[in-house]
């Protein structure tokens, strides 16, 4: 957690001072305390509890702790655009001017202007570029990694010489509304991959880490077990009918061993063991829930 003050506590009151001159972006470029709800001041206040019991790294922005300086904010690249029109024209000036404020007031005075929607959807990009390389900046200045996540269908805010890689997005989902407990176990479970990837970089350490999080947050109904179960079972099956000669008509031991053996090696064993610790015998509690 980075802070400009000796706490986290005092630098967000002193960014909350309406003499400060400090304009929140994300608000409008409003100043002072009467943007904030309640339900913010909630969550900003649990984030400066865990910062003074001890739970959260604390680093100051612009020192290492090592007492180091850190290097100099940026710089940020000047973008250009294919598409001639005079909102996509203000908005590339305003990249020259190295401020992301002012790349955000260019977008909204052009999306102000109702233009056409191959120019909304320039200015989008534009816009998404420029934030990609905001945060990318900032993360090189704090020794850090950037990690985004861009929903599909939405202008992918990646920077140049960063990779993407494509996830399910119920990964996704599961950034924004796991409790901390899941993410605890999700940091546990993929700790082999998060090593390796850290040793080595390499981008197919990367997808492993990412697989494994996957399969760590992902969980299978009852059914989804035994619908997959006898799906594999037939499949198998089926496969098995066409390419083994003899099995139509019944004779021989030899083509009937190949077909069992094809079943036992394509069932997915995870499945019915699953399915069996749900038999009645196999049930040792009770759980009462209410009808009405």
């Amino acid at each position: 957690m980075l802070h400009r003050a000796e706490t986290l506590r005092e630098s967000l009151d002193a960014l909350l001072d309406p003499e400060g001159g400090f304009r929140w972006q994300l608000a409008g470029g409003r100043a002072g305390r009467a943007w904030v709800d309640q339900s913010l001041s909630g969550a900003w206040d649990r984030w400066i509890s865990a910062s003074e019991q001890g739970r959260l790294g604390m680093e100051r922005i612009l020192t290492r702790p090592d007492g180091t300086p850190k290097p100099a904010f940026g710089p940020l690249p000047r973008l250009s655009s294919p598409v001639a029109h005079p909102d996509i024209d203000a908005m590339v000036e305003a990249t020259a001017l190295a401020r992301r404020s002012a790349v955000f007031d260019a977008y909204d005075r052009g999306v102000a202007s109702d233009p056409p929607p191959h120019v909304r959807a320039e200015l989008r990009r534009l816009r998404a570029a420029c934030n990609g390389a905001y945060f990318a900046a900032m993360a090189r200045q704090h020794d850090a990694e950037w990690v985004s996540f861009t929903p599909q269908g939405e202008a992918s805010a990646d920077a140049a010489g960063r990779s993407m890689l494509r996830i399910s997005g119920h990964l996704v989902g599961t950034a924004v509304d796991a409790p901390a407990a899941v993410f605890a176990q999700v940091l546990h479970a993929t700790r082999p991959e998060q090593e390796a990837f850290a040793r080595s970089g390499r981008r197919r350490h990367l997808l492993a880490l990412v697989y494994k999080a996957g399969v760590v947050t992902s969980a299978r109904g009852m059914w989804e077990d035994a619908r997959t179960l006898v799906r594999s079972v037939v499949l198998a099956a089926l496969a098995v009918l066409i390419a083994v000669p003899g099995l139509d008509d019944g004779s021989g031991w030899l083509p009937w061993s190949i077909f069992g053996l094809s079943i036992a090696v394509a069932i997915p064993w995870d499945a019915p063991a699953s399915l069996r610790s749900m038999l009645p015998s196999r049930l040792d509690a009770s759980l009462s829930v209410s009808s009405g």
